[in-house]
């Protein structure tokens, strides 16, 4: 692909990129509906542009024989998807209350889009920030799985019995990846079932329910079952805290497209969260062991979020976690 094209198409994604953020329902009270008006109208123009000079340029490509053509085609197909719904994002009166209804639909639909050209941009070796929109529903079911786990652990007749739990779901978490790959039928019932509460890269990538199978069946090896409560407690209420913060408030940013008020959020709730769990589920000592433990659990926790992208939060944040709890205990005597 001529080095021009990549660059510029690179740009264009990440403004788009900016775009989507500030359509997000948690900041959408801090945009500002004029200047957002004219980034759709900037924005248009520009993929319009993009998208005919790609069709021309693939075009030249097909009649030399390359076999990068096709690659092209796909990626214009794209970009004339996106300049379709930015035409018609252009077209809501986004001043009026009643109209958010069909911009919270269009919005929808132009992270869908951002996701095809996200996994375009990867296949021809120029990635771009990957796109997390808020979804309460799935902050919900962050919460509410946490805890169910918290609960297993607790109640399970001997934490030994947490391993061939967490070993069922890792094999029905990579059994259920295996068939998307290989039945497209299957991983459209698959993800529509899990609509609700999927991230769109989820669609062509690795599901984070299936990084959090093979997170649980580490933890599940642990010595002691307070470090996997206190990994999951982590995970499960500082991770949907910090992108509830760093949506509203972040300005900050930090590697791995988070910001520094997202990190503090995420220390703070997973400190708060884990030193709940603890004191719940398995006490260890007292508030102030119970605090620092916690503390360095949710900073080490924090920082597997920074690093979350490879491959995948619902990993990194209860290893990291996991590791700093461990290492606390044992500096303590505690394992």
């Amino acid at each position: 692909m001529e080095p021009t094209l990549v660059l510029e198409t690179k740009s264009f994604a990440i403004r788009l990129f900016n775009l989507l953020r500030e359509l997000d329902p948690m900041r959408w009270q801090n945009t500002r509906k004029q200047t957002l008006k004219e980034r759709i109208l900037k924005l248009e123009a520009e993929v319009d542009d993009l998208y005919e000079r790609l069709q021309a340029f693939s075009t030249e490509l097909e009649n030399s024989g390359q076999a990068s053509a096709g690659n092209l085609r796909k990626l214009g197909s794209t970009l004339r998807q996106v300049g379709d719904l930015l035409t018609e994002l252009k077209a809501i009166d986004i001043d009026s209350h009643l109209s958010y209804l069909a911009l919270y639909q269009l919005r929808k639909r132009l992270q869908k889009a951002y996701q095809r050209l996200y996994v375009m941009m990867e296949r021809l070796s120029t990635p771009i920030p990957q796109l997390r929109m808020s979804n309460l529903a799935r902050s919900l079911f962050h919460c509410l799985s946490a805890l169910s786990v918290l609960l297993m652990i607790e109640f399970v007749p001997a934490f030994s019995w947490m391993f061939w739990i967490a070993l069922a779901y890792f094999f029905f978490c990579w059994g259920t990846e295996g068939l998307k790959r290989l039945n497209p039928a299957m991983k459209a019932r698959v993800m529509k079932l899990f609509a609700t509460i999927a991230h769109p890269h989820e669609y062509d990538k690795i599901n984070s329910a299936t990084w959090y199978g093979v997170a649980l069946l580490v933890l599940s090896l642990m010595p002691t079952p307070v470090i996997g409560i206190i990994a999951v407690a982590v995970l499960g209420f500082a991770d949907p805290a910090a992108a509830a913060v760093g949506r509203k408030w972040g300005k900050i940013r930090l590697p791995g497209n988070r910001t520094l008020e997202g990190s503090l959020g995420f220390f703070v709730t997973g400190t708060l969260a884990a030193s709940a769990a603890l004191a719940v589920f398995h006490p260890i000592g007292d508030l102030g062991t119970t605090l620092m433990v916690s503390a360095v659990a949710a900073a080490c926790g924090a920082l597997g979020e920074l690093a979350g992208a490879y491959p995948d939060d619902n990993l990194t944040i209860p290893m990291a976690s996991a590791a700093g709890a461990f290492g606390t205990l044992a500096m303590l005597g505690m394992i």
